[in-house]
């Protein structure tokens, strides 16, 4: 059971929720079946402890029914039973939480039951709550899209005399909905091409939707509110995300996005989808970088920086992500912000979920302890760190084989690449590119190990055979794919 979709499942929900679940299961509007009742109780009794040894199907059948022979089929029947039921509770649940949703559903009952009154009450509401709304994401565009094309049916149906939303609004409102989701996803597509690498993709009518944006002379209407598509904060947002990476090379578009995103009319948009322009400017500034352009790292640092001003962004739920709080200590290392870096570590290590705190946190600390020279100090403590996933595995054996290098202890070295050796390929999650450029470098750095090791003993080397193999192994190294690539040309350089 440990492992099946249904203890999964419950080990996604908090403590309050699982009461909730509780409380939904044994409610006859949603379940009837006691064997399913019992099953759910008898969980609860383990105290929601989905690791206990206890539990296995041919145990838990047996406290549920202790005077019948275990049956396989009956056992997979009743947990796909209460599977279907906390599946049912999640959807009820995320749809409880959405309060316009919720209210678009109860005018279609209205409609539905001819319940006129109501429906023209609540939807007066609507309309007043909708308008006195100042933080507008595509979510609003489009709830307010459906209600005017609610009260439209409404009226149709009913040959009401006064319409409370005319054909032009629905039109107003498809529009804005349809320009701020359309140049949404656009921004993201151009972005995550950039990530990939995975070269144009065909977008239907984007030369048309550019130009809109670009001459920004549509006449819309926004709650009463005459005006063009850049006056939505969210159509300019992504609009600014959009011909910063269209026309990459004109940097004066990746400023005046810099400039939005710091601005105060961040408040007009939600949470997510600030989040989600961050991550955007975010891979401009990498691919910058990426290009030869270290200054990103001055722009990546402000915007870190400012993001952890706001609540919602890089700290949700009085957490923060470990990839952000590594990456960010990375670019402060990077425009040689130590000090900055150093109280970061400490001062937000608390807000690392527990399974990562440590590992990560001292991860970092490893980093700060490299970046200023002190390499035995970054080995002990990457000596402490546990490995939580693969994708901290290659960062872990890269900084450490680095500090070995550097610090002349080689036999420990060869220890990691042969450790790295033998991992490869056990991990199906990492992506053979990955394996590719890594493997490449610990390939690179046994072979700078052996040269080092040769330039030391001068009375058996020839060094001027070792230079040659020396500025080979340099146009290896600039013609390969590979990671850490300016370390090793470092290390050449220092032969």
């Amino acid at each position: 059971m440990h492992n099946s979709k249904l203890i999964v499942l419950l080990k996604s929900l908090n403590d309050k929720e699982l009461d909730r679940l509780v409380d939904f299961v044994n409610s006859d509007y949603f379940n009837k079946n006691q064997d399913t009742r019992d099953l759910l109780t008898y969980l609860g009794k383990l105290d929601w402890n989905f690791e206990h040894a206890d539990l296995k199907k041919e145990i838990v059948y047996k406290k549920l029914f202790p005077s019948e022979p275990y049956r396989d089929e009956d056992m997979r029947v009743r947990m796909s039973r209460l599977t279907e039921l906390v599946k049912q509770f999640l959807s009820v649940e995320k749809f409880q939480k959405d309060e316009l949703m919720t209210r678009f559903q109860t005018l279609n009952a209205y409609m539905d039951k001819g319940i006129d009154k109501y429906f023209l009450s609540m939807g007066r509401n609507i309309q007043r709550k909708m308008g006195q709304e100042t933080c507008k994401g595509v979510e609003h565009y489009y709830m307010n899209y459906l209600f005017s094309q609610q009260f439209i049916e409404h009226h149709l149906g009913r040959g009401g005399k006064k319409l409370t939303r005319t054909p032009k609004d629905v039109m107003d409102t498809f529009e804005l909905y349809y320009l701020s989701n359309k140049v949404r996803y656009c921004a993201s597509i151009v972005s995550t091409q950039t990530i990939y690498e995975i070269g144009d993709a065909s977008i239907l009518m984007f030369d048309e939707l550019l130009d809109i944006l670009k001459k920004n002379k549509l006449a819309l209407n926004d709650g009463g509110v005459n005006c063009t598509p850049l006056d939505i904060p969210i159509i300019r947002y992504y609009y600014h995300v959009l011909i910063a990476f269209i026309e990459r090379e004109n940097e004066t578009h990746f400023i005046n996005l810099k400039e939005l995103l710091f601005s105060d009319l961040h408040t007009k948009i939600p949470d997510f989808d600030l989040r989600q322009i961050y991550n955007m400017y975010t891979t401009y500034c990498v691919q910058k970088i990426r290009q030869g352009k270290p200054e990103y790292y001055q722009h990546l640092f402000d915007m870190y920086q400012e993001a952890l001003s706001k609540d919602g962004v890089l700290i949700m739920t009085n957490h923060i992500h470990q990839t952000h709080y590594y990456n960010i200590v990375r670019v402060a290392l990077a425009i040689k912000e130590g000090e900055w870096a150093e109280n970061f570590i400490h001062e937000y290590k608390n807000l690392l979920k527990p399974e990562y705190r440590e590992t990560v946190s001292n991860y970092c600390l490893a980093e700060l302890y490299y970046d200023r020279g002190e390499r035995e100090a970054a080995i002990r403590i990457l000596n402490t760190v546990e490995l939580i996933n693969s994708s901290y595995y290659f960062r872990y054996k890269i900084l450490l084989l680095k500090s070995y290098f550097e610090s002349g202890h080689f036999e420990p070295l060869r220890s990691i690449v042969g450790n790295v050796r033998d991992w490869i390929g056990r991990d199906e999650m990492v992506s053979k590119q990955i394996i590719t450029n890594n493997r490449n470098f610990f390939n690179f750095a046994i072979r700078l190990t052996r040269i080092r090791e040769r330039l030391t003993n001068t009375v058996r080397s020839n060094k001027e055979v070792i230079q040659k193999d020396v500025e080979k192994m340099r146009l290896e190294i600039l013609d390969a794919v590979v990671v850490e690539k300016k370390w090793l040309l470092e290390q050449i350089d220092a032969f």
